[in-house]
Parts: C-alpha cells; structure tokens; sequence
C-alpha cells in the first residue's frame, strides 16, 4: 500500500532500540526520510548507520534530551538539511 509518504522526512525520538526502533525499522521501507534521536550519541549513531548502510536510505542521527524544549527546537530545525 502506498501512503504517500516517500522522501517526506520523519522524525522519530528514542529511536536507537525499543518501539523507536521498529517504528523507524517500518519507516525506511516506504522510502520516507529519518532523522532519528536519541539520549545516547553511541545508539543513534549506530541505528542510523545500520540504516543508511543496510537499507540505502537517507537516515540523520541527533542526540537529544526530551525534557529540553531548546534540545527539541534544535533537533526540529535540523531537519532543513534534509533539502
């Protein structure tokens, strides 16, 4: 089924293991773009890499504190360099 989704970028939080990563895991396969984040810089690096190495697609990988509203809006204005 297509959802129309393809080259839409995506942002998905806490996304280096748990419903984070199968969400994102679901994600690369309709051809959407990832900008994926995550607490830890070492998993969400690793995540996006697997991506981006496996599967081809284009995956960006942020570290981000979700308690932060200034971690958020940075993370959020990033996805520009997608375009």
């Amino acid at each position: 089924m297509d959802l129309g989704i393809r080259d839409k970028v995506f942002m998905v939080a806490a996304s280096s293991k748990g419903l984070g990563l199968g969400l994102q895991r679901r994600l690369r396969r309709t051809g959407a773009k990832l900008s994926l984040a995550s607490r830890s810089a070492d998993n969400i690096e690793a995540a996006a890499s697997k991506l981006r190495e496996a599967h081809g697609v284009e995956v960006r990988g942020y570290t981000f504190d979700a308690t932060d509203a200034g971690s958020i809006t940075e993370w959020r204005q990033n996805i520009g360099r997608f375009r």
